[in-house]
């Protein structure tokens, strides 16, 4: 894995209604946009040395998706995201173990 930074390894697509991370180890994690509840900015101390930015995605059925700051394609997952209603991108400057909501479904059921 030389040549990359440990976050590039993670490999993040949005396919349709789909967003999806392999990470290195092979490991795919997803989760469809009609089903997410909610999604977190989650943050480290791990930086500058680790990963200490995390996107957390998380459906109605108990799937997670989760991906680093710098994953190969992030940019894209990140657009799709900010497109939900009312999402907003919290805790990025975060140097603390925190979490940060910047979406979650509607009271009222409404979806991404």
């Amino acid at each position: 894995m030389t040549g990359k930074q440990p976050e590039e390894h993670y490999i993040v697509s949005v396919s349709g209604d789909d967003v999806r991370c392999v990470a290195p180890d092979g490991v795919v994690q997803a989760v469809r946009l009609t089903r997410l509840l909610d999604v977190y900015v989650e943050t480290n101390d791990s930086g500058p040395v680790g990963s200490d930015v995390w996107f957390v995605l998380r459906d109605d059925l108990g799937q997670q998706c989760a991906y680093p700051l710098g994953a190969t394609g992030e940019a894209a997952a990140l657009d799709r995201l900010c497109a939900l209603p009312g999402f907003r991108l919290d805790g990025m400057n975060s140097t603390a173990n925190a979490r940060f909501l910047c979406w979650q479904r509607g009271v009222d059921g409404s979806r991404a």
